[in-house]
């Protein structure tokens, strides 16, 4: 991982102890020395530190011993990003109706720092279940992301990634759904699908919090993967932007070839 530490303090910072944990668990220490004046800062490259269990992780820096002395203000000594494992690579394509308790056990999610993020909704488009982000109760500016499990697109010419979408504005409100695609473990994404406001709407505004009740309130949406035939191995995430307006739902995720 790489990070950055600054000097808010009024003396020179020339040394420090650097510590890595994931999970809460302390995996790397080491110093590091340098100089940074007061408002100045520097990024650091850490140590290698990692997990065998797949799924989402926290990693955290913490610095300490600045100068080798106390740290009057520590509050401000930490900060915790997440990153994630994936079970395997170039799996079968996704197939969800997300009928059973819960998300997917094999998909991840990284929440943007609320509360709340991507969960199971008790109703759904013809029938009893999808996914939900409830974006009237999440802060603008939060970001939530739910990552498929990879999948193969070998001996196709050609995928096609369908959902059913149900959402509508607070008022004006922007809220944005994004469907993005990473055929390198993630380290890039390319949209794929990017819809916010009116454009994803598929009711009026209304400020009462959304739940849909009938079909006529989801709209059916088909997203061209074609450019993505032949990867052995692609990553699908659905990433929601909240502004803090209403309700978005998600179902019937559907990732199909053509042979």
């Amino acid at each position: 991982p790489t990070f950055r530490i600054g000097n808010v303090g009024t003396t020179t910072l020339t040394s420090a102890t650097i510590t890595l944990k994931v999970d809460g668990v302390t995996q790397k220490v080491f110093p590091w020395t340098g100089s940074l004046a007061t408002y100045a800062n520097t990024t650091v490259t850490g140590q290698k530190v990692g997990s065998t269990i797949s799924g989402s992780h926290t990693i955290t820096c913490e610095i300490s011993n600045p100068n080798g002395g106390a740290d009057a203000t520590s509050s401000n000594n930490s900060e915790t990003a997440s990153f994630i494992i994936y079970p395997a690579t170039g799996g079968a394509l996704a197939v969800q109706s997300f009928e059973a308790s819960g998300l997917p056990s094999a998909w991840s999610i990284s929440n943007g720092g609320d509360a709340l993020t991507w969960e199971n909704a008790t109703v759904g488009y013809t029938s009893s279940k999808s996914m939900k982000l409830m974006w009237y109760n999440i802060p603008s500016g939060d970001v939530d992301i739910v990552t498929l499990d990879p999948m193969s697109f070998t001996g196709a010419t050609g995928h096609s990634l369908e959902f059913d979408v149900a959402y509508r504005q607070y008022a004006s409100e922007n809220d944005r759904l994004q469907v993005e695609v990473s055929t390198n473990c993630g380290t890039t994404w390319t949209s794929a699908y990017n819809k916010a406001g009116t454009t994803l709407s598929t009711m009026a505004a209304a400020t009462a919090s959304f739940v849909p009740s009938a079909a006529s309130n989801w709209r059916h949406e088909t997203v061209n993967l074609a450019s993505y035939a032949g990867q052995p191995n692609v990553l699908v995430r659905f990433k929601g932007t909240s502004a803090y307006g209403n309700n978005l739902y998600v179902d019937n995720i559907n990732v199909s070839a053509t042979v």
